[in-house]
Parts: C-alpha cells; structure tokens; sequence
C-alpha cells in the first residue's frame, strides 16, 4: 500500500503483535468513575491500559 498517516505505527505494532483496542469497562461501584488518563492495571500483568475518556 502506497504511504500513509500512521504506515509506520502500524508497521511497529504488527513487528511486534501489539494492537491497540477500544474497550468498555464497568466499575462493580456505579459511584466510582475512573478519572481520564488512569492506567487499568491486572494485578497478574500489570499495565494493562488507560482510560482515555
């Protein structure tokens, strides 16, 4: 594909088979609202994201 915004991010990513992924999270506690840009971290393996709004 011919270049484009972004070709080599994409091309870093797939070196290294990480993609990045728009989720939903849920808190248990309704009340608690994470604020933006905290990491979501797995107890297991660590940081695992952050929340962007």
């Amino acid at each position: 594909k011919p270049d484009f915004a972004g070709k080599p991010e994409l091309a870093w990513q797939a070196e290294r088979g990480e993609y990045r992924h728009l989720v939903a999270i849920q808190t248990e506690d309704p009340e608690l609202v994470p604020l933006e840009s905290c990491q979501v971290v797995d107890p297991d393996s660590g940081i695992r994201g952050r929340i962007t709004s």
